[in-house]
């Protein structure tokens, strides 16, 4: 069995974005989602931990999109849920937003993809979790170290 070199490189952009995530979760655990004074998601309200988690979260999420993309990857759940061009393509540009330098403070395409809604951010979870599910049941299927001293001794 040829070693799945790019699958592992992916997991570890996974793993990155899973830690991003816990510590968002976490965040909104201690201190509660913040307030929004009366307006829907109020930008100042989320400068803190739940804004940078968030942030690095789902635009390493779209690396992962783009790796699993490139790896030519398939699952039935992941490929459905990325069959959303247009969620995708926010995603795309809310990555964008986050790594590339934008001299207004709320650039567009952050903020474009907080003011989609909560369903936008519901599939990023979906998503998120649906690669989860594909890593475990991966990494399942993968030779154990003893199996593949054994197979590279023949």
């Amino acid at each position: 069995m040829k070693a799945n070199h790019g699958e592992w490189a992916l997991h570890r952009y996974w793993l990155w974005a899973n830690q991003f995530r816990e510590s968002l979760l976490e965040s909104l655990a201690r201190e509660g989602p913040p307030a929004d004074e009366g307006h829907a998601r109020e930008p100042m309200g989320w400068i803190g931990v739940p804004f940078q988690s968030a942030s690095y979260w789902l635009a390493t999420l779209h690396v992962v999109v783009e790796g699993w993309q490139e790896l030519r990857l398939h699952d039935p759940v992941v490929d459905d849920l990325l069959g959303t061009d247009d969620r995708v393509s926010a995603l795309r540009r809310y990555r964008n937003g986050v790594f590339q330098f934008q001299p207004t403070y709320f650039d567009t395409r952050v903020t474009d993809f907080a003011a989609s809604g909560d369903a936008v951010v519901d599939w990023a979870h979906e998503l998120h979790e649906a690669f989860g599910a594909w890593f475990l049941s991966w990494y399942a299927s993968q030779p154990s170290s003893d199996e593949t001293r054994r197979r590279d001794d023949l």
